[in-house]
């Protein structure tokens, strides 16, 4: 929700709670909260954050599910 109103700061807040702290949730949840976080960094300007993002999240998305899907084209276009 926060996300999607333009809160981007409180946004990522609930993405480390998703990707960090590993716990108990469904798995597209997870999925999708990588490239959702990169996309508000990037909306409040913290570009030397996508490269050290970046990669560890798209491994925790490859290990999640390793079919081509809109995660991986998120990554691939950051």
């Amino acid at each position: 929700m926060y996300f999607g109103s333009g809160d981007n700061q409180k946004a990522i807040e609930y993405f480390y709670k998703i990707i960090l702290l590993k716990m108990r949730l469904p798995t597209d949840l997870q999925r999708c909260a990588g490239p959702l976080h990169l996309i508000a960094h990037y909306e409040l300007g913290n570009y030397n954050l996508l490269e050290y993002s970046t990669k560890p999240l798209y491994r925790l998305v490859a290990k999640i599910n390793n079919e081509r899907t809109v995660e991986n084209e998120v990554f691939q276009f950051i």
